[in-house]
């Protein structure tokens, strides 16, 4: 089984001197990196819109593929959404975590959640094509300890499956 997704990372706010937004489509740029502590690093996201694509083969289960990737927010800018933009997949459903950080603290199928900020489902799940899924990372689900607001200044990951 496969599936392609697609999200748009939305940064608010900074200065006119800000970073470039980045754009990364793994059937072109090549496989995303599946180990949590060296996840494919995308760079700086800049003011605007910046948007990853991937793909995950036999992702059911534990030990089923997953994607994991970094970018770094900028001072003085936030992380304000992560918008799905598309799904195809055979999968009903598929899983999305961001954590605060260069790498990925944990995989989320055997390690401790709460090392992690937040995930959601998505596909038939609580989000759909179209939807942001940042409100929804901000609930504790999965055993993430959710957050408020928008994130600020520093390195995030994002782990799917």
């Amino acid at each position: 089984m496969r599936s392609i997704v697609a999200v748009v990372v939305t940064v608010a706010a900074g200065s006119a001197a800000s970073a470039q937004t980045f754009t990364y489509n793994e059937l072109v740029d090549g496989d995303m990196s599946n180990d949590i502590a060296a996840p494919t690093d995308l760079g700086v996201a800049g003011v605007g819109e910046s948007t990853v694509r991937f793909q995950m083969e036999n992702s059911t289960g534990p030990n089923g593929d997953f994607d994991v990737f970094t970018f770094q927010i900028q001072a003085g800018e936030e992380l304000a959404g992560i918008i799905l933009n598309d799904y195809i997949g055979l999968d009903e459903l598929s899983f999305l975590a961001i954590a605060e950080g260069p790498t990925f603290p944990v995989n989320p199928n055997i390690g401790d959640p709460s090392a992690f900020l937040g995930g959601v489902l998505f596909g038939s799940g609580d989000a759909s094509v179209g939807d942001d899924l940042f409100p929804l990372l901000q609930l504790p689900f999965a055993g993430g300890t959710g957050f408020s607001g928008n994130l600020g200044e520093g390195s995030y990951s994002i782990f799917a499956q």
